[in-house]
């Protein structure tokens, strides 16, 4: 089943995962579409890691 992450900055934004970096809310559809939500997470811990990037609330990756 197809998975997308999508990502929530501190000011209450929602942005998706694409190949040439995040798209706002109103670009959903061009959200990169992984094969399984294993993938999605492995590259969400990689990419979004809230340890590092301060201006990141939190991910989640979803099945569609």
């Amino acid at each position: 089943m197809p998975a997308i992450v999508s990502v929530c900055d501190f000011e209450g934004q929602v942005f998706y995962h694409t190949r040439n970096g995040l798209v706002p809310y109103a670009e959903k559809h061009k959200a990169t579409q992984f094969k399984t939500i294993k993938h999605a997470i492995k590259l969400a811990r990689k990419k979004y890691n809230l340890g590092y990037n301060r201006q990141l609330r939190g991910w989640t990756a979803s099945i569609i």
